[in-house]
């Protein structure tokens, strides 16, 4: 248990409280469920990739692809064919590629550092999206690990409202 004190320019606290700490790795354990969307997750780089699918795949998501992206007219490509594959529920945009985690460094070829560019690579990146999955529903992550808690976000609340 910790004392802390709580001020600020109308009142001050003085009170005890404790700070539970819960840490869950969804990576290690099947939750159990089953998840039948069709989900495509683009991120950043080659690398997050298949450690991301495997946790995914143990969550119980039956129908993912992930697609590690480099900022050049191969991955490109790699991106449309996907989009034409199938009709996905949802893609999920990587907080890199989406301009959330701006602390990541990837030292891979063709993907960009510069601000100015990523934020180009990032607008090329939807309107693909856009043209060639107008129903497809779009969930920005912050990281590898968010991918899941972005897919319930988004896709949980679209089932909630119907």
């Amino acid at each position: 248990m910790s004392l802390r004190l709580i001020t600020s320019s109308l009142f001050s606290i003085r009170k005890a409280f404790s700070i539970p700490t819960v840490i869950i790795n969804r990576s290690v354990s099947s939750t159990g469920a089953s998840y039948e969307w069709k989900i495509l997750a683009l991120g950043a780089g080659n690398k997050a990739g298949a450690e991301a699918q495997k946790s995914l795949v143990a969550l119980g998501y039956k129908n993912i692809k992930i697609i590690g992206l480099v900022n050049n007219k191969e991955s490109d490509q790699k991106v449309i064919a996907a989009l034409k594959e199938q009709q996905w529920d949802a893609i999920s945009i990587g907080g890199y590629v989406n301009g959330f985690d701006q602390s990541a460094l990837y030292h891979e070829k063709d993907v960009p550092t510069d601000r100015a560019d990523i934020l180009h690579w990032f607008n090329r990146l939807l309107n693909v999206i856009h043209q060639l999955a107008p129903e497809s529903k779009i969930i920005l992550v912050k990281s590898p690990q968010d991918i899941h808690d972005g897919i319930q976000r988004i896709m949980v609340k679209e089932q909630n409202q119907n």
